[in-house]
């Protein structure tokens, strides 16, 4: 519910962060031909970010609380573990790696400043809203080799991989997530918590092996291929290539070429994220499901189950240096998604097909993530690198520009929504796709270093990007161009201090109606942002 001026939110931005992380790097020789490795590091951040605002007459709210209403913060809880161990050696002519990477990730989510309003005056003021972890550990064994004697010499590799995950998704307590009066919004506002019918433990196990080989036919001429074959437990099997090549023109020319296709598997979290949380539409409480891919309402409506995305790309250009102080890259790509997964829009009981199912399955909104788009990106990418001497110091100017199109070629659907695409996909989710890839982005810098001094300038130019809001109507984001300036000294060989500013002017994107943005806020999510000016310091050490 807006406030009377119209106003979704009283608090708006990115989240308020602390960070704290350790990380080690080591390398122990065991003889003349082999050495020990090891590193990792540990990352704890903590997070506090506002939600929508509940205003004083918000059914949502309780005024003996908040008598002015409450902005409620979001907060998260989020530790990162990360550690390799491996050896290197040599056998014969080739060179033996084997190791063993461990990685972990767990997001554990609170709410405070907020309330459960179905437990009145009685509520307690923050909860703890459950969370989910993510570990994987891979196994590697890698094999190189080089054979000069084979024309202009030969570089071999071959390697396997096994790889388990392991995903949890575990509740909250239990005033973050029920509902103790079905006349009134139940849960903790902002973010409900997770519940126990949400709470899932899944893993899968996956293998890789891979060959990879670089000849050089000539001094001139290099060919190249790759082959990756890969299974997953929990959706099959797929098999990858790779071929490229580049060919010296000139000592200043090259051109170079590669196809390949792709993979990519949907993630843990995508087959098995499940969230019920309880919307008001009409003043009346909607229960609404983010169903997980096997769950009872996606098999009733006939969704099958996740499988990989796959992809075809091709690209083509050259690089070359026009005399001893310009170079230049022109780099055009091709790539094709077949089958991207996506988060499809939220399909309510009032639907004239499927409604009554999810009325039996005693949900009144659901939504879940489907291999529904199939897209194309046409683009190119053009650096042009300048070095010149300007007095006692040397200037390096880049101009790096983007250029890409991106489209959605077909939306699929299945099962009982068969036939409504843009119901299933439409144009407003379409032009969030869109915009995750701009037109264009065209970056100009400036670098220069005299002595132990260092001043760097940059601008970007963001090329224009149009959206959709709720009621389908354009919302058209002009372009931006943002200053970057940065002032560097070193104090000592290992010790260097830096000062500068991002988006020096405070350039913000066009402003919008809160009521008609995805966030609530006078910007939609854009590549640019939305925080104006940032000014920093930063000392940095080498050791």
């Amino acid at each position: 519910m807006p406030s009377p001026n119209g106003l979704a939110r009283r608090e708006y931005g990115d989240p308020e962060i602390s960070n704290a992380a350790l990380y080690v790097n080591s390398k122990f020789a065991l003889s003349d031909k082999a050495h020990v490795y090891a590193f990792g590091g540990f990352n704890k951040r903590k997070g506090d970010a506002y939600a929508w605002t509940r205003f004083a007459d918000d059914d949502r709210n309780v005024p003996a609380i908040y008598p002015n209403g409450f902005d409620p913060i979001i907060t998260s809880d989020i530790e990162d573990l990360s550690a390799v161990v491996g050896i290197r050696t040599r056998l014969g002519g080739w060179e033996l790696d084997i190791s063993n990477n461990f990685g972990s990730n767990s997001f554990e989510y609170g709410l405070r400043n907020t309330l459960n309003a179905s437990l009145g005056a009685a509520s307690p003021t923050s909860f703890n809203a459950g969370g989910f972890q993510l570990d994987q550990d891979v196994v590697s064994v890698g094999l190189t080799r080089n054979y000069k004697t084979v024309l202009q010499g030969l570089n071999v590799a071959a390697g396997a991989e096994a790889r388990r995950e392991w995903y949890s998704l575990f509740a909250g307590e239990e005033a973050s997530y029920r509902n103790y009066d079905p006349s009134l919004s139940g849960g903790s506002q902002g973010f409900p918590g997770y519940q126990p019918s949400d709470a899932i433990e899944a893993k899968r196990n996956n293998l890789g092996a891979y060959v990879d080989a670089e000849l050089s036919l000539t001094q001139r001429w290099l060919l190249a291929a790759a082959l990756r074959f890969e299974n997953y437990s929990d959706f099959g099997s797929t098999l990858n290539y790779k071929a490229s090549t580049r060919y010296n023109l000139t000592d200043f020319l090259t051109v170079r070429g590669t196809f390949s296709t792709g993979f990519r598997a949907p993630s843990l979290a995508q087959i098995n994220f499940n969230s019920t949380f309880t919307n008001f539409i009409g003043g009346d409480p909607v229960e609404v499901l983010l169903a997980r891919n096997n769950s009872a309402v996606t098999q009733k409506l006939g969704i099958p189950s996740l499988k990989q995305e796959t992809s075809t790309s091709a690209n083509v250009g050259f690089t070359s240096r026009l005399g001893s102080a310009v170079s230049l890259t022109v780099d055009g790509y091709y790539i094709k998604v077949k089958d991207r997964v996506v988060l499809t829009s939220q399909f309510g009981a009032d639907d004239p097909v499927i409604g009554a199912d999810l009325v039996a399955l005693n949900v009144d909104q659901a939504q879940f993530f489907a291999n529904a788009a199939d897209t194309r990106s046409l683009g190119l990418d053009v650096v042009l690198n300048h070095f010149v001497t300007v007095g006692t110091g040397r200037l390096t100017s880049t101009l790096a520009a983007n250029f890409n199109n991106l489209r959605v070629d077909r939306v699929k659907t299945s099962g009982r929504l068969a036939g409504r695409e843009d119901d299933f996909f439409g144009a407003r989710e379409q032009a969030f796709v869109k915009a995750s890839a701009p037109p264009s982005k065209i970056n100009l810098t400036f670098d220069y270093q005299v002595s132990r001094w260092g001043a760097l300038l940059r601008f970007v130019r963001f090329d224009k990007v149009t959206l959709l809001d709720f009621d389908g109507l354009q919302m058209n984001y002009a372009s931006r161009i943002t200053t970057d300036l940065t002032l560097s000294y070193a104090l000592t060989p290992h010790l260097q201090l830096a000062v500068g500013s991002s988006n020096l002017f405070g350039v913000f994107p066009t402003l919008f109606d809160p009521q008609r943005t995805e966030t609530g806020g006078a910007w939609d999510p854009l590549q640019m942002g939305s925080n104006g000016r940032f000014v920093f310091a930063k000392l940095q050490a080498r050791f």
